[in-house]
């Protein structure tokens, strides 16, 4: 983790969110494309499946945990906050 961007492996992975604030899962998934398959909320039933059309996680919650999966090695960057 370095200034709010995660590197994810290939896989499932369990992430914290590292912005003061709430983010878009849309924004912050959206740019990797074909390379992003599924975010899931670790404590409850939210999901964003965009391969499916499903999205009943429209926001990652600051201090939370979720668990991504990825088709291959990517990084995302959260935004700094205020």
């Amino acid at each position: 983790v370095e200034n709010g961007m995660l590197s994810l492996n290939f896989g499932w992975n369990l992430i914290p969110v590292l912005s003061k604030e709430n983010v878009s899962v849309q924004a912050l998934f959206d740019p990797l494309g074909d390379s992003f398959q599924v975010v899931v909320d670790v404590a409850g039933l939210s999901v964003y499946w965009p391969q499916y059309q499903i999205n009943t996680l429209a926001v990652l919650q600051s201090g939370k945990s979720y668990f991504v999966k990825v088709s291959q090695p990517v990084s995302i960057t959260f935004p700094s906050g205020k």
